[in-house]
């Protein structure tokens, strides 16, 4: 993690590039396997800043696939998050997971579609529980 951030600091500031989006995306990969381990919340609250910060390059609209994968793995997070206590995270997790599935289409990437799926309905099962 220490040398993702390293790297961000060293791209120039400004309108946020490919590499700075990519940079993100792995530190919020990076962060969401410390934040699985008990007692490290903060990791996955990092997790979720650093995937919002690669969705500013990676759009709906220019990169679908790969916007959709990170609204999926936010959505991982924020559930584990409501998991923890953090309910009302469940919200969000939810919308960021339909946004996911939305776009993944069943027959190129069923995996996407599952994946997003189990992560929706967890999500769900705490929000209802509230």
């Amino acid at each position: 993690m220490v040398a993702y951030r390293h790297a961000l600091s060293a791209i120039t500031h400004g309108t946020p590039s490919f590499d700075w989006a990519s940079l993100h995306e792995s530190l919020g990969d990076a962060l969401a396997v410390v934040g699985e381990r008990p007692g490290r919340d903060a990791a996955l609250v990092d997790a979720i800043a650093s995937y919002r910060e690669a969705m500013i390059q990676f759009t709906r609209e220019d990169n679908p696939l790969r916007w959709a994968s990170l609204q999926s793995r936010t959505g991982r997070a924020m559930t584990l998050r409501a998991e923890r206590g953090a309910t009302e995270d469940a919200g969000d997790a939810i919308a960021a997971l339909t946004a996911a599935r939305d776009v993944f289409d069943l027959e190129d990437d069923p995996e996407a579609v599952a994946r997003t799926e189990y992560w929706l309905a967890r999500a769900r099962v705490i929000r209802d529980r509230r």
